[in-house]
């Protein structure tokens, strides 16, 4: 890691990493550099889809990063004409300018608890940090800048573990972690209303249900947004089917992926009749 690196998502730094990668020609990137406010302004505008106050648009401008711009402006791969240069390709070939691994997450691979249970959501959303595995002793964090120095010592004091950091895509974390996060609040807050006695005592039929079924109703919003998620995420999976097992201690969550069963989530038992009677509604 380039310690002298003081800006390594700068214009200039993905540049010369796209021509290292025989991405872009050394004339594009010259005039994707010259160019550069230009595009800024013009994307903004586009994309904004309103009037902007002057102070608005620029923190717009300055919001959107130099790999947006490429990104947006759909460029041809010089090595593969006719295929565009999409986000990974450019965080790939990042990756390897800085000498960095980098990697694809797939979330299949993640434990819920570990991704949630190791920063919190605003630390992980602010910082662009995601918490992968444990590997030799240290804790695998995936992030679009491994040189926010400041953050991942915040992560290696708060965790008491020495922290690797490796690259991917910024919009793969930010959505990985609105979902992960997302999911974990629905749950634990669907299992707290579950394990709370004496709760919301003035609705009676509330009160008679969960009491009677040993359940939460499948319509409690907790379960709602958990349910969307499962159906949300087996979409993106392009899963063919969903399979919600009641065990011993936990209800697992699987789902079958180019012919595969895979084990995607572990949820609270107690949850199991609620959720189940949610996705038959």
């Amino acid at each position: 890691m380039n310690p002298f690196l003081s800006k390594p998502l700068a214009s200039k730094t993905v540049c010369q990493a796209l021509i290292s990668a025989r991405l872009i020609s050394a004339d594009q990137a010259r005039d994707l550099i010259k160019k550069e406010r230009q595009l800024r302004e013009s994307i903004v505008k586009k994309t904004s889809g309103k009037p902007m106050t002057s102070a608005d648009k620029a923190k717009a401008i300055a919001a959107l990063s130099f790999v947006d711009v490429i990104v947006h402006l759909n460029i041809d791969r010089q090595d593969k004409p006719g295929k565009p240069i999409d986000e990974d390709l450019i965080y790939r070939a990042l990756a390897a300018h800085w000498g960095l691994p980098y990697k694809k997450i797939d979330p299949l691979k993640l434990e819920l608890k570990f991704v949630t249970g190791t920063i919190s959501k605003s630390f992980a959303l602010k910082h662009l940090l995601l918490p992968m595995e444990m590997a030799a002793g240290k804790l695998v964090v995936a992030t679009p800048d491994p040189f926010n120095h400041e953050a991942i010592a915040d992560v290696e004091r708060a965790a008491k573990l020495k922290v690797t950091p490796i690259v991917s895509s910024r919009s793969d974390i930010i959505k990985l972690i609105r979902e992960f996060f997302g999911f974990q609040h629905s749950i634990s807050a669907a299992e707290d209303l579950f394990s709370k006695k004496g709760v919301d005592l003035g609705n009676l039929e509330q009160f008679v249900s969960i009491s009677a079924m040993d359940e939460l109703p499948s319509t409690d919003q907790h379960i709602v947004n958990a349910v969307n998620h499962l159906f949300t995420y087996s979409f993106d999976q392009k899963a063919s089917d969903i399979h919600i097992e009641p065990k011993r201690e936990v209800c697992l969550v699987r789902m079958r992926i180019d012919g595969a069963l895979h084990t995607v989530y572990k949820l609270p038992k107690k949850l199991h009749n609620a959720v189940v009677s949610r996705i038959k509604t």
